[in-house]
């Protein structure tokens, strides 16, 4: 274990306050020291900040519901299901919420941002009155004002990010058509975020996961490629008993059945990798207006 050398308070006689009521034997400040104790990977599935995207209505909200001790944050209004939450109205209310669950004095292990999208929208209206502006791309103080709107953002989600607990934040999928160089273009599913949300739930949150559905069934595919946004860092899990890195885990029937097939690929217990084969690039029926896509199938 490292040692930590202790920095006490100055007294009288070096300079320091002649406060009688100062005491030199209360430290002020511990310098830190080098670690001698290697980083540890986490050994559990919510040591990991993810973020959980896709299609609505899939069942991203409930596959969430099965996880140990989970509180939602609906920034979305949900009576249909039965989850321990708070509907959150003001972005005040988000702050004081954020800081009862961070003190632990609750049953609650693990924290659901649902959805991540209306949560910066929230915060950017709220900044706005709060600064006396109407957006923050109006102003001409050199990026001063998108400060104080990341800032008023920042400060909770992060203390949820940090915590001891579980994080997850939901978000809906959108799709962006992206042209190449050719003239063809291709269409790249990601999260539907936007502004700071972006950079900080898609950017700095290293495991993001898409749930979606197709004629084969309901997945959450795992590892992205040049169509769709997602991947991991939780090195030594998703593997197959052999080795072999999981793409997809089925999501089976229910949100039950969906989350222990996830606990298992976690586990490195899921036989078949499920690696999807092809895909969807659009080529332009027409180069010059680019407006029209056709479909080909590689």
């Amino acid at each position: 274990m490292a040692v930590v050398k202790k920095k006490v308070a100055p007294t009288a006689t070096d300079g320091g306050s002649n406060n009688p009521s100062s005491s030199a034997s209360v430290p002020r400040y511990q310098v830190p020291h080098l670690s001698l104790n290697k980083y540890q990977p986490g050994k559990s599935f919510f040591d990991y900040n993810c973020l959980i995207y896709g299609q609505r209505k899939v069942g991203k909200t409930t596959l969430l519901s099965s996880c140990p001790g989970a509180y939602y944050f609906l920034f979305e209004p949900n009576k249909s299901y039965a989850l321990y939450g708070s509907e959150i109205g003001l972005w005040e209310d988000f702050g004081f919420l954020v800081d009862d669950f961070v003190n632990g004095s609750h049953p609650f292990q693990t924290a659901i941002v649902d959805g991540g999208k209306i949560c910066y929208n929230m915060a950017l209206e709220f900044a706005c009155k709060k600064h006396g502006f109407t957006h923050p791309g109006g102003q001409k103080d050199y990026g001063a004002s998108w400060a104080k709107v990341n800032k008023e953002f920042e400060l909770p989600v992060r203390k949820l990010m940090s915590c001891k607990h579980g994080f997850f934040v939901i978000a809906h999928e959108k799709k962006e058509d992206v042209e190449t160089q050719s003239g063809g273009a291709f269409s790249y599913i990601c999260p539907d975020l936007s502004g700071r949300s972006a950079e900080l739930f898609a950017n700095e949150i290293y495991n993001i996961f898409y749930y979606y559905k197709d004629v084969d069934g309901r997945w959450l595919q795992l590892d992205g490629d040049e169509y769709i946004q997602c991947g991991h860092r939780m090195k030594g899990h998703f593997l197959t008993p052999e080795g072999e890195r999981i793409t997809r885990v089925p999501m089976g029937g229910s949100e039950e059945e969906g989350y222990k097939n996830l606990m298992l690929a976690f586990d490195n217990k899921q036989k078949d990798p499920y690696v999807k084969k092809g895909g969807f690039k659009q080529e332009s029926a027409d180069p010059e207006k680019g407006k029209l896509f056709k479909k080909k199938k590689l």
